[in-house]
This record gives structure tokens, sequence and C-alpha cells, in this order.
């Protein structure tokens, strides 16, 4: 038995995930991560629920909670309980499978215990804990990346929980998740990728390790979310721009960038609602607009050092 603590969860899995599993806990677990041929076939009810990538991701409604199916010999069962994960797959695939349990697996089981997994890295930097917000391809962890070796401190690489703490609103980090960077992003940072372990065989991404005192391992009240949104090569702008997002579009932009919420929109958004809610009442947004080749990234790392969550110039 695996023994981890994630998103400050106590964790025993029947199979290996991929983080650090050096950090111990003491105490009874809080999630149990079982793995079982022929586990997910006993289904009283089951109803078709959502997909993705044109049905290689799917999902479905089932007793009790959600069934995730990430591929054509995976099953993963989610119990609404919050503590309990099935993976039904053949030990060849357990390597597979471990990626969706730490990603999309625990995405859903963190909204059925009342967090929002917002699809973010976070960092923590001059005091100020910001979750960075972009479409794939952007440069976030590019940007992240950079921000670390400018004396910022790691909370997060994908998914920053966020959650109501003493009438705060907090980000959880993730304890013992590594960075997962794309070969093109390693060489635009200068490393070897080679010195790292991909994250499946024969996939150009690797599990990049942050090192323990880059990381921020308490519950950080959020001081405000940072949405990237690089210019357009059509665009003629010289200059990196910052603007709040406020009013109707906040709702919209949670939900596109909340991790996992496609596989049962339903559902999940009648957990999340309540903390939407409380997110765009007590968090800031901002967009920051850059060009897309980060030839400016010292300014824009400037402006970030510069925010606060109590006032900025805009």
């Amino acid at each position: 038995m695996f023994r981890y603590n994630l998103y400050h969860l106590k964790i025993e899995s029947e199979i290996e995930l991929p983080c650090d599993s050096s950090r111990t806990w003491d105490g009874p677990k809080e999630i149990t991560i079982r793995a079982a041929r022929g586990s997910t076939n006993e289904f009283g009810s089951i109803a078709y629920a959502s997909r993705k990538y044109g049905g290689l991701l799917r999902s479905y409604s089932v007793d009790g909670g959600l069934l995730y199916c990430p591929g054509p010999r995976i099953k993963i069962f989610i119990h609404e309980n919050g503590k309990e994960i099935w993976v039904d797959a053949d030990p060849s695939d357990y390597q597979e499978a471990a990626l969706s349990v730490s990603g999309v697996a625990l995405s859903v089981l963190l909204i059925f215990r009342g967090y929002v997994p917002i699809h973010a890295s976070c960092v923590q930097l001059n005091g100020c804990t910001y979750a960075i917000i972009a479409d794939s391809g952007v440069g976030k962890s590019t940007l992240t990346w950079n921000l670390l070796r400018n004396g910022a401190g790691f909370l997060c690489d994908d998914v920053s929980p966020i959650c109501s703490q003493e009438a705060k609103m907090s980000v959880i980090p993730s304890v013992s998740l590594n960075s997962k960077l794309w070969k093109s992003s390693i060489d635009q940072l200068g490393m070897d990728y080679q010195k790292f372990t991909p994250i499946l065989p024969d996939m150009d991404k690797y599990h990049v390790p942050v090192r323990g005192e880059q990381r921020v391992t308490s519950p950080q009240e959020i001081n405000a979310l940072l949405l990237l949104n690089p210019f357009e090569e059509t665009e003629n702008q010289q200059a990196t721009e910052v603007t709040q997002i406020t009013g109707s579009s906040l709702l919209p932009l949670l939900l596109e960038h909340t991790h996992s919420i496609w596989t049962m929109p339903d559902l999940l958004q009648q957990y999340l609602f309540p903390s939407y809610v409380k997110i765009i009442k007590s968090i800031p947004v901002y967009c920051l607009r850059y060009k897309r080749n980060f030839v400016e990234m010292g300014t824009l790392i400037e402006t970030i050092k510069s925010f606060s969550h109590r006032s900025i110039k805009v």
C-alpha cells in the first residue's frame, strides 16, 4: 500500500501514483484508492454524462458517484462521499491509470469534498499568492518556472483547489505532486530533458521535480487570479497590459477553467456554484496581455511582482 499527502489529504493507494511518497502522515487515512479488475462492472444504474476529444475520454453517472473512462482499458470510479476511488484496469495499464487518478479523478473527488479545482498553477511571490490561469500552449508553465527562478514559492502545478477556510478563500498546495513540462518548455527553460522521467513511455512530457525549499506546503489565502491572454501576432502591441475582469464575465471564466468539470456538468456545478459566488466576491481577477514569445518576460515578471490584492494600478 502506498501512502501520499496530496492537497493535505491523507491517501492510501493500491497503485503507485506519480508523486513524492516521502511526505508521510500520521492518523487515520482520509482517501482510499483501490485497484481491482472488474470492480466497476456491477452498478445498478448507469447513464452517459459527457465526453471529450471525440469520445476518447468519457464519463458516466452511476450509483454513488461518477465513472470516468480515460481509455478503452481503464475505468475509474469516484465515490460521491469524497473518500474512495476505484481503479479497474490491468496492472500493465497502472501507470496510465495513475495519471488519470492524480488528475481528473482527484479533481472530481475534490469537488465532491467542496473544493473548486481551478485549472491553474499557483505561486507565492512577495507575500501574495496567485493562481495563474491559461489555455493550453499559452505559456503558463514557462511563466511559472521563470517566477520560481525569481524567488517565488511553488504551491501547485496544474490544479489549484480553492476552498473557504476561516472566512477566507484559500488555495490548498499539492504538497507532493511535481511539475509536468513538455520537452519544448524544458528546452526553452534551458534544462536537460534527459534528466527527467517521461510521464508515459514515448511521450514528450516529463515529470520535473520542485525542490523542497521552493515549496509552500501550508494552505494560503489567495490574493488574485491571473488570466494569461497573449497578444496575437497580428496585434501591434508593444507593452504588457493589465486589466481587471469584473461583472458577468467572471462566472463563465471560472466554469471554463474548473478542472474536470466537463465530466459531469449538471451534477458538479451544483456542488460548485456556492463557492463560485464566494470567489467572485472575494478574489480579484486580472487579465495579463503580453507578447506570446515572452520577449518581455522580465517586464511580465515585474508586473506580477507589483500586484497587491488590495490595490493595483490598471
